[in-house]
């Protein structure tokens, strides 16, 4: 319980949950608050409110509280019990926030998750918004704006699930009335955070904007030092930080969007009769995330509109290559949420099974294309598919190598074992062989 409370007081805004055995276990306010939310029983360890989860379905628990509104810190055993004398280390792992999900049970797949900070810098404000399950990250310094309006424009765009702002705002009516939607959480974090911990400066992994050492950096600075507290291993997936540009989109403000029903239906508040719903026909997370980013980032640049008219028209046009085309997609998986899973260090095998067959649709997809541009009766061939399209690049080690080590059909967790296919490790090979014929 000593253990407990130490790592309790390092997460007192986060429900702890705190691996026991096969079990996380709850205790005092924490377990009150869960039993109710959960409709768990609530028990007392040593005199402590207690419940508990166990941990092979914590996802569903964990994801109930989360649309909830509050944060969960997931406590694990750093030891083997059966090999540990005396108390097993503990440590919080990771602290999962409605803006740092990573899960794709907790997702939904054809939307992006922006966590937000904002930060006010004398007539106007920085803002920078992050998405860790597909490594995005954008940012914007927005001046002459008192009344905010410029800032909620973004808010619209990129919808977040979480805001931060620094907890001198927290009597600040008319700046949480405009941000707040209902629907996204608002946590307030030290002033300290958006100049402290690990600044864009010093973030060596992105392409970072070089604009982003202006003002901007403090919004920056908090959305990666937030990163850095609860989902640390998540910072290896971001490999870019862009800067939000005013002139390659028309703005459009909540009241737009929400009167002409773009991504959501007046009637159900929901993507059900909306814009959205009617026209999207794609057959992959990634291409219902970019479908939904078009449809609020209205193109302005004519050369660019017709760059997507004449790729739309070829595959119009082109009705049998298009359906071999969608046919060969329906084996592309969550790429970008794959990718992230395995840089915060939680893919499964199946992930990586999954990955392999994504990146096998890329030559297939090369080869159909080049087939049909050289058959006769072919209408078009935009730059567009031509450029982008044949121009992907192949990632045929990477798959072959996934293929001799991984099962093809292997087990959800690692302690079911079975994963790593015969003949891959000569060590493994020979444990096996033991394990199976030893008398």
């Amino acid at each position: 319980m000593e253990q407990y409370g130490r790592l309790k007081n390092a997460h007192r805004d986060s429900i702890l949950f705190f691996r026991l055995g096969d079990f996380y276990e709850m205790f005092y306010d924490d377990a009150k608050t869960a039993a109710k939310v959960l409709r768990l029983t609530l028990t007392s360890r040593q005199g402590a409110p207690m419940c508990g989860v166990p941990h092979h379905s914590a996802k569903f628990y964990i994801s109930r509280l989360i649309k909830e509104g509050f944060s969960v810190a997931v406590c694990e055993q750093m030891e083997d019990p059966s090999k540990t004398k005396g108390l097993v280390k503990r440590e919080v792992v990771r602290v999962i926030t409605s803006g740092t999900l990573t899960d794709e049970n907790l997702l939904d797949a054809k939307t992006n998750n922006f966590l937000c900070a904002v930060h006010r810098e004398g007539n106007g404000f920085s803002a920078a918004f992050a998405d860790i399950s597909t490594g995005d990250f954008f940012f914007q310094e927005i001046t002459d704006d008192a009344d905010g309006r410029k800032l909620s424009l973004q808010l619209v765009r990129f919808s977040p699930s979480e805001i931060l702002l620094s907890s001198s705002e927290k009597d600040n009516a008319a700046l949480l009335k405009m941000i707040n939607d209902g629907k996204t959480v608002i946590k307030f974090i030290e002033e300290t955070d958006f100049s402290a911990g690990a600044s864009a400066e010093k973030f060596t992994g992105p392409d970072v904007d070089a604009n982003v050492a202006g003002t901007a950096s403090s919004a920056v600075n908090a959305v990666i030092s937030y990163i850095e507290k609860t989902q640390p291993a998540a910072l290896a997936n971001i490999k870019k930080i862009s800067k939000i540009s005013h002139s390659d989109f028309m703005a459009l403000d909540a009241l737009a969007v929400k009167n002409l029903e773009l991504v959501e239906g007046l009637a159900s508040g929901t993507r059900s009769g909306s814009l959205l719903e009617a026209i999207d026909r794609t057959v992959t997370p990634m291409g219902g995330r970019l479908i939904r980013k078009s449809l609020l980032e209205p193109l302005l640049d004519v050369r660019e509109i017709g760059n997507r008219h004449d790729a739309v028209e070829f595959f119009f046009n082109n009705g049998m290559l298009r359906i071999e085309i969608r046919n060969t997609l329906n084996d592309c998986q969550d790429i970008e949420r794959i990718l992230a899973r395995i840089s915060a260090q939680t893919a499964t095998a199946r992930d990586a099974v999954a990955l392999r067959k994504s990146i096998m649709t890329v030559p297939a997809i090369k080869s159909k294309i080049s087939e049909a541009l050289n058959r006769p009766g072919i209408l078009g061939g935009p730059a567009m598919i031509k450029n982008d399209l044949l121009g992907l690049r192949q990632l045929d080690g990477l798959a072959d190598l996934i293929e001799k080590a991984i099962m093809p059909e292997p087990p959800q967790t690692i302690k079911e074992g079975g994963m790593i296919r015969d003949g891959y490790s000569g060590e493994l090979d020979a444990l096996r062989s033991m394990s199976r014929n030893a008398r």
